[in-house]
């Protein structure tokens, strides 16, 4: 059975390598690494080392090595096709069984590289555009007034989308290419206006987005003028999925991977000044929120996330969304909130690198940028003050895997707004019954026990009666 190429990066990208390591052996974290007795030869000392943010384990001693695929293969001793299988059943990814399927999959895969091939074409075009055509005279001005010098443009591959709204449309027929290719890849459509086809985005610069093996899968464009909206993507696509991908993560990698830390901006400009000002670990969303897809791929390059958004009303609860997700996948969380106005684009450009750096450095917890959102509204030392803390910062504790920096983060919480701990706790207690609920069995679970004593409702009237005083007072 032949499983097309696609498919199986899929499947390999969908199983953790430590997850699916980790249910064979047990792995220590050692850094941004694992470490472990090889399974393949006798050893007293760990050798073993196992690689998230390469997807990837070696040993050191005896030499075996390989994805994750390969680790089935050896461990399991079994063929390369049911590996596939078995992790794509773990995924739950379905295979191709019959012709009909097969013949479905190898028509999906023909269509991916089509779209791969005419969206590398479209970024050369955008490019050249840029370069060389007047009317990209004032796409070129823009880009200069941001002091984005050539070497970023060109690292990026930043393009023009000529105004005509036909540019790329003719240019690429003109090659060969059908409109029915264009239209699936979201690079033109149909105008019910015109009663004919047109580029999907036009007078605008355009910012090619590329998958973290560096293949062109969709483009974000900035209108130039006050036209609405001000950013527009291409929509979804065979190859693209808004909520699977973060902007430059390509780039970004290797310095990732290095300083075990990744910074996530609001905008592309964002990306591109960091870069420029040498913070290279920054990557962005798509104009969407964190996503459990996001997470998956994070936890593959580093332990700690730092998020740098916009600090008006927006991008503060734009900062939120999601994060609770980095916090439940053990991930540390910090937050950087610029000061009123400014984007880190803005602030990289008035203030520098150093200054920025600082400010990165000296992030907050989420837990911490939380209770400071809520004190700049409430006096926390009132009750509803207190009660308005605690609901904001509770379902956050609640989520962090570690079971001693929760209980301190609740110690710490207790102190702040005079709460005793038990009441807390009981509270703490009540989010994880009511949000892991679904989770048999559960350290949550075992979490919630703990907080009281089963045999006893003391603990538990106590701390009712410490709930009732937050109340009142």
């Amino acid at each position: 059975m032949a499983i097309p190429d696609y498919l199986i990066d899929q499947i390999r990208q969908s199983n953790n390598i430590v997850e699916v390591i980790s249910g064979y052996l047990p792995l220590k974290k050692i850094g941004s690494n694992f470490k472990a007795l090889c399974p393949f030869h006798q050893e007293k000392t760990p050798s073993f080392i196992v690689s998230p943010q390469k997807e990837i384990f070696h040993c050191f001693g005896c030499g075996e090595g390989g994805n994750v695929f390969n680790f089935l293969m050896k461990n399991e001793k079994i063929s390369f096709i049911e590996a596939v299988e078995r992790l794509a059943e773990r995924a739950g990814i379905s295979l191709p069984k019959d012709r009909a399927s097969r013949e479905e999959f190898s028509r999906v895969s023909q269509e991916r590289k089509s779209l791969f091939e005419i969206n590398c074409h479209a970024a050369d075009f955008f490019h050249r555009c840029l370069k060389s055509s007047i009317s990209a005279q004032k796409a070129r001005e823009y880009l200069n007034k941001r002091g984005l010098k050539e070497e970023i443009i060109d690292k990026f591959g930043l393009g023009y989308a000529p105004g005509s709204g036909r540019g790329l449309l003719e240019a690429a027929v003109n090659k060969g290419y059908s409109k029915e290719l264009l239209e699936k890849a979201g690079l033109i459509t149909f105008s019910e206006k015109r009663n004919d086809y047109r580029d999907q985005l036009f007078d605008r610069i355009i910012f090619p987005i590329s998958d973290v093996q560096s293949r062109i899968i969709a483009f974000g464009g900035r209108v130039l003028g006050e036209r609405l909206p001000k950013y527009l993507n291409s929509p979804e696509t065979a190859v693209f999925y808004k909520g699977k991908i973060l902007y430059a993560l390509n780039l970004a990698k290797e310095s990732i991977q290095k300083k075990n830390q990744i910074i996530i901006l609001e905008g592309y400009t964002d990306v591109l000044t960091c870069h420029q000002f040498g913070v290279e670990n920054s990557v962005a969303t798509l104009g969407t929120a964190l996503t459990r897809d996001h997470v998956s791929i994070i936890s593959r390059y580093a332990e700690e996330v730092v998020i740098v958004y916009d600090a008006d009303t927006a991008g503060v609860k734009a900062a939120l969304r999601g994060l609770d997700l980095l916090i439940g996948s053990g991930l540390k969380v910090k937050v950087v909130a610029l000061p009123q106005g400014t984007d880190p684009d803005d602030f990289l450009r008035s203030q520098g690198a150093e200054k920025f750096q600082r400010e990165i450095s000296q992030s907050l917890s989420l837990v911490d940028y939380r209770i400071k959102l809520v004190s700049q509204t409430t006096d926390l030392n009132t009750s509803e003050g207190k009660v308005a803390v605690v609901e904001e910062v509770l379902p956050t504790i609640a989520r962090i895997k570690n079971l001693i920096e929760q209980k301190e983060e609740v110690k710490k919480l207790s102190r702040l707004i005079s709460v005793d701990e038990e009441t807390l706790l009981l509270e703490l207690g009540r989010i994880n019954r009511k949000t892991y609920q679904w989770q048999e069995p559960s350290y949550r679970e075992e979490l919630a026990k703990d907080y009281r004593d089963p045999t006893s409702q003391q603990g538990i009237l106590k701390a009712e009666k410490g709930l009732v005083q937050v109340m009142l007072n």
